[in-house]
């Protein structure tokens, strides 16, 4: 938990990408 915190405050993006499956990953990736 507080790993994704840590990335929540360095890049939001991050932790979405993280949290939501592969397939969301790729699209947020690009």
């Amino acid at each position: 938990m507080f790993e994704m915190i840590k990335y929540n405050k360095d890049n939001g993006i991050a932790t979405i990408t993280l949290n939501r499956p592969a397939k969301f990953n790729t699209l947020r990736s690009y």
